[in-house]
């Protein structure tokens, strides 16, 4: 149906997708267009930025999310694709390290290094293995979902919808090539 990248990705989805949600952006493949940057960037206003020829707000669009609940399913879809990405990259960054190249004033390297990020790995493996999983965080998670559960002056809490990915602070580490 379209040779944009990833669209067999929503697929099941875009087939269910208002027709007037659709006009709004335009057409099925500024709609697809935006997806795709979703699932790349893993966020609605970069998305935005990039999909060339939309001329939607952020704003607006977090409405159409809203009001759309396959277009919420695609872009929930394209969120946890991008997060997948990200978490690849910290894992390659934490086994495989990166190369840091230093070049002189004329642009010529004078220096490689070989780098490695262990708290990459260890974040890896605390969302991961159950192994890695501190009882802090065992018990926050337990009382969190407690709290959820719970009411409030006679109204039940709704559980977080949060559609945004984690963020991780990155730290590296030289290893000595002696």
């Amino acid at each position: 149906m379209s040779n944009y990248n990833n669209y067999g990705l929503f697929e099941r989805y875009l087939d269910k997708v208002k027709t007037t949600t659709i006009s709004k952006f335009g057409s099925l493949g500024k709609l697809q267009v935006f997806l795709r940057h979703m699932a790349e960037q893993g966020n609605v206003l970069l998305a935005v930025k990039n999909s060339e020829g939309l001329k939607l707000s952020p704003l607006e669009i977090a409405k159409l999310i809203k009001a759309d609940r396959y277009l919420a399913k695609a872009v929930v879809l394209a969120q946890d694709y991008a997060a997948e990405v990200v978490e690849a990259v910290l894992y390659d960054r934490a086994i495989n390290g990166y190369e840091e190249i230093t070049f002189d004033k004329d642009g010529n390297c004078v220096a490689r290094k070989r780098k490695y990020c262990s708290k990459s790995l260890l974040e890896y493996l605390k969302a991961n293995s159950p192994k890695y999983c501190s009882s802090k965080n065992n018990n926050l998670a337990k009382k969190s979902k407690a709290k959820r559960g719970a009411t409030e002056h006679g109204a039940a809490l709704q559980p977080l919808k949060t559609n945004t990915i984690p963020s991780f602070e990155v730290e590296s580490y030289e290893i000595d090539a002696g």
